[in-house]
């Protein structure tokens, strides 16, 4: 009986590689773990793997490197559209229960309730600062620069 072999593994002998005894078999739970933001270390961790076999594995296998990127990307875009609605602020919608006692007891009652985030100032800054950089820097940095500028000016005077 001949049993399915990879193309990398084929008319080797010897043990099946990591890839396909390790990751290969859990590769919904990388995905959703790369979905949720999980290092590779979160996914070597849960693998129970080594570090330097899982970097092996995407070294060999560019569709396993492929996949790992693009789950990854998702959680990326993400936490950017949650951040960049944090920077300008949004609306939603909330439903909110009441509670009324009556003749028939009490009685609950929802309505929707249109709610409003009001843009928050750090959360803008750090936009800036990760996208428009140049205009947008720390304050230390900036008090850095001037301490450099100021020593090269001190040292042209000496």
């Amino acid at each position: 009986m001949r049993t399915k072999e990879s193309p990398q593994h084929m008319g080797k002998k010897g043990p099946k590689p990591i890839y396909e005894t390790k990751i290969l078999p859990k590769m919904a739970i990388i995905k959703q773990m790369a979905m949720d933001g999980a290092s590779n270390a979160d996914i070597i961790d849960s693998l129970k793997i080594s570090s330097v076999a899982f970097y092996e594995a995407l070294k060999q296998y560019p569709t396993f490197k492929e996949r790992l990127s693009y789950y990854k990307q998702h959680a990326d875009a993400k936490v950017q559209l949650s951040l960049y609605k944090r920077a300008t602020g949004y609306n939603y919608e909330e439903t909110e229960i009441e509670e009324s006692h009556g003749d028939q007891g009490i009685q609950f009652k929802t309505r929707k309730v249109k709610k409003h985030v009001s843009p928050h100032v750090g959360a803008a800054q750090y936009w800036l600062q990760v996208r428009k950089g140049g205009n947008w820097k720390l304050k230390q940095q900036m008090e850095q620069e001037i301490r450099i500028q100021i020593d090269d000016q001190d040292a042209k005077l000496k």
